[in-house]
């Protein structure tokens, strides 16, 4: 372990009568493995504890208190955000090439921030990430009412897709459509 990690202890049943039940106190495993304990309540008060094992086998009462990582909930909670921004992607396998949560075009800033090795408390600078490259072909339309249709696939692909579904492929002679 080179950081730390953060933990509270949950306690359903207050054995001595002191700390309550519930949250009671918050603590940090350090990369040593020293762990420090800060407890709430009328009396707050810091321990610091040469090993985990030590503290759970004061503080735990038998299963009475557990240890809850709270980096474990963290990394869960990014991961539903990073989920819940996904790229849009129809029956058919077509894509608009933007998130089905915030509109952006995809990956979106959320879902980058979500899933890149980042501070999850650190804000999203447009700057950490470099847009996509957007794909140049197009199909020009004879109707001079109907607007020309581009590629919105992202990456290396065959195939190209408009935002209303059109697909076609680039022609062999190495000619642009």
């Amino acid at each position: 372990m080179t950081e730390p990690r953060r933990f509270h202890l949950q306690r359903t049943t207050d054995i001595t009568g002191v700390s309550g039940t519930g949250r009671v106190a918050d603590g940090v495993l350090w990369p040593d493995q020293t762990v420090s304990i800060h407890w709430r309540g009328d009396r707050p008060s810091t321990v610091i504890w040469p090993r985990l094992e030590d503290a759970e086998a004061v503080h735990g009462h038998g299963g009475a208190t557990r240890i809850v990582w709270d980096d474990d909930r963290l990394a869960a909670r990014l991961g539903r955000i990073a989920a819940a921004h996904s790229k849009y992607v129809d029956q058919h396998g077509g894509t608009t090439g933007e998130c089905v949560e915030c509109g952006n075009r995809w990956p979106c800033p959320t879902y980058a921030w979500a899933t890149e090795d980042r501070g999850p408390l650190a804000t999203w600078d447009p700057a950490d990430d470099e847009p996509p490259p957007a794909c140049p072909a197009g199909l020009l339309s004879a109707d001079p009412d109907v607007p020309d249709e581009r590629c919105i696939v992202e990456g290396p692909h065959d195939r190209h897709v408009s935002r209303i579904g059109t697909r076609w492929t680039n022609p062999d002679d190495g000619s642009d459509l």
